[in-house]
């Protein structure tokens, strides 16, 4: 009797193998995208937090700084000019405090310092807003310059203030030396604060607060 061969059924075909590897393909894509939205998000809040954190040491710190504002020959020396950064202007803020930090060990402790908030490139070509200071026993328009301090924003893409004087009037700039009679040897009532910062995801972000000076009220 002849030997009959019987053909096994069984495994997959070659159309069954690639329709699940196209299966397995679109469900590792759709893993990889939700993973890759998540961290991108987790990134996203990340970095706006570090922005909101950065901000508020920056009111702050100049709000403790204006809160202890010192005349100096019985007159306040307050000072806010324009200076221009590749054709844009930001303003330069300068002003006598007793808030001094000591950044160096060999100063001293408790003095009175000239404090100047201004927006300069670091060594990377950045714009960041910068806090120096320098002790000081004589006028503050004797001084040039004051060099070293620390950063407190970078990334910044402007940043205003609006100084109001007694009756109310708002003005850009600000000088107790020579500006106008509402200014001269004067605070100002209250100034505004307008910060805006480079942000990834949205192109700028804004910050907005009111610091009033006590000493000018």
């Amino acid at each position: 009797m002849p030997w009959k061969v019987r053909k096994i059924e069984g495994g997959f075909t070659l159309v069954e193998i690639l329709i699940a590897v196209l299966i397995l393909g679109v469900a590792l894509s759709t893993v990889y995208l939700s993973y890759t939205g998540i961290f991108r998000m987790t990134r996203e809040v990340s970095t706006e937090n570090e922005q909101l954190s950065t901000a508020h040491i920056f009111f702050t710190r100049l709000e403790s700084d204006l809160g202890r504002l010192v005349p100096y020959n019985g007159n306040y020396e307050f000072f806010c000019r324009m200076k221009e950064i590749e054709e844009k202007k930001f303003p330069v803020l300068f002003f006598r405090s007793s808030a001094f930090l000591q950044l160096m060990e060999k100063e001293q402790r408790g003095g009175i310092a000239g404090i100047v908030y201004e927006v300069a490139k670091d060594n990377e070509g950045v714009l960041c807003l910068w806090r120096k200071e320098m002790p000081v026993s004589r006028s503050l328009t004797l001084l040039k310059k004051i060099v070293g301090g620390f950063r407190v924003c970078e990334e910044v893409k402007s940043i205003s203030y609006i100084f109001y004087d007694a009756s109310g009037k708002a003005y850009e700039e600000w000088d107790t030396s020579s500006g106008p009679v509402s200014q001269k040897g004067k605070l100002p009532a209250a100034v505004y604060i307008k910060l805006e910062v480079a942000d990834k995801s949205f192109g700028k972000k804004i910050f907005l607060t009111p610091s009033k000076i006590a000493q000018g009220l």
